[in-house]
């Protein structure tokens, strides 16, 4: 199978207004320009395409589509960040968009079962071709690495955006909880500047007065790996939110990627997955207690924290690499698109 890249550059941020409206259609005819030089057999929209999935109207009676929505920009915005508010004209735009537009692919792909069943439910889509493929992440770039971390610290490692899914609220109240541990440490990589929410946890930082956590910018995909590399265990999401129970964060294949232990919240979409304390460990959602009672549990077991690098380690090269997702998206094709 060859795959074509066709795209534009993309804004990510999506927020009914003029300009976005200007943007798209301006990238439409760049698109279409590109796409009508090519001959293909399926037309593959991944996100962030969700501006430009009304594209595949043209080409649907022709040519099979498939979209991969990866999140919902109604739950991102109207439940999660809270950007837009319920029962708002923008809120019933935004609701109205993703539910036509899901109409017109073959094939939707999800990232869990569960985000599968939230789709045909929210939206009423009960009867649509949704398929679930688990993200899993890149063996060429995310693998076990060996690193001279710091001596008599026990490093506790974050990578994340600092949306409200995640729960960074959570992660710096279990910090406080530990503070008496002065072998535990934690390293937070991320946050977007200007962003409301990452400047209300900065404020929340400055308020638990954290001597044990230390803020680090999010620069080069390098320096993520090599801070899970430094990390003795890794943490995943916590937030009080749908996303969260929804989703199982690319932050998690990663670590697993990298024979890392790590910690995330037990909802439904991880059960899919993994099982407690065999490759993973479980905590209460949006509970900094529990977190840090898990933490502990890392810090004090080598054995379960082996284990579980071990394992989710296993597991990852069973079903989570390129080669292996690959193959199931082979298998979707050749039996829904007959």
């Amino acid at each position: 199978m060859n795959v074509v890249e066709c795209n534009v550059k993309p804004n990510l941020f999506f927020q009914p207004s003029f300009s976005l409206f200007k943007e798209i259609t301006l990238n439409y005819f760049k698109l279409i320009k590109k796409i009508s030089r090519i001959t293909y057999d399926y037309l593959f929209f991944p996100y962030p395409s969700y501006k430009y999935i009304p594209l595949s109207l043209i080409y649907s009676l022709k040519t099979p589509i498939i979209y991969d929505p990866f999140i919902s920009l109604y739950e991102t915005f109207v439940y999660d960040q809270k950007s837009i508010k319920i029962n708002s004209v923008k809120s019933k735009f935004v609701y109205s968009y993703e539910k036509f537009f899901m109409k017109i692919p073959n094939i939707i792909l999800t990232d869990t079962n569960t985000h599968k069943l939230y789709y045909k439910k929210f939206f009423n889509l009960r009867h649509l071709k949704f398929n679930t493929i688990y993200l899993g992440s890149d063996n060429t770039v995310f693998y076990p690495l060996k690193y001279e971390k710091p001596k008599h610290k026990f490093i506790v490692g974050f990578i994340g955006t600092y949306i409200p899914a995640q729960g960074i609220k959570y992660i710096f109240d279990s910090a406080k909880i530990l503070e008496d541990f002065k072998e535990i440490q934690f390293e937070i990589v991320g946050g977007q500047p200007g962003n409301s929410y990452y400047q209300k946890m900065l404020e929340y930082f400055k308020f638990k007065k954290l001597r044990n956590v230390n803020l680090i910018p999010r620069n080069l995909q390098e320096s993520v790996r090599l801070h899970i590399s430094r990390s003795d265990i890794l943490l995943g999401i916590f937030g009080n939110s749908i996303k969260t129970n929804l989703a199982i964060p690319n932050k998690v294949f990663e670590s697993i990627a990298m024979k890392k232990a790590t910690i995330t919240s037990n909802t439904p979409a991880i059960r899919e997955v993994f099982k407690n304390e065999e490759n993973i460990l479980l905590c209460k959602i949006a509970d900094g207690r529990s977190l840090a009672e898990s933490i502990i549990k890392l810090y004090e077991d080598d054995k379960l924290r082996e284990k579980i690098a071990k394992n989710s380690f296993l597991l990852f090269n069973k079903r989570f690499t390129p080669e292996k997702i690959g193959y199931q998206l082979l298998d979707i094709l050749n039996s829904k698109l007959k």
